[in-house]
């Protein structure tokens, strides 16, 4: 898959993600994101384990949504210096 195949993959799932969940967390501190980055990260070796790499490529996508979610918002943590 190439590189910019991915990266629209990353901004479909995000928009998703916006869609669902909203875009304004800027009260969340980064344990909070942390947390669900772990979540996600489960759901990838949960994939591999049981040999769905399907499954596994579609949580790393949703994995990488969630580090970008979190990286969109960093700045307006390092702003209120809570990250």
């Amino acid at each position: 898959m190439k590189r910019e195949q991915i990266f629209l993959l990353i901004a479909k799932e995000r928009e998703r993600q916006d869609k669902r969940w909203g875009r304004d967390f800027p009260e969340r501190p980064a344990s909070y994101w942390l947390g669900i980055l772990v979540e996600e990260l489960g759901e990838v070796a949960k994939a591999v384990i049981e040999g769905k790499p399907m499954h596994v490529k579609n949580e790393l996508i949703h994995t990488a949504a969630v580090i970008f979610s979190w990286l969109e918002l960093g700045e307006a943590l390092a702003d209120k210096k809570r990250m």
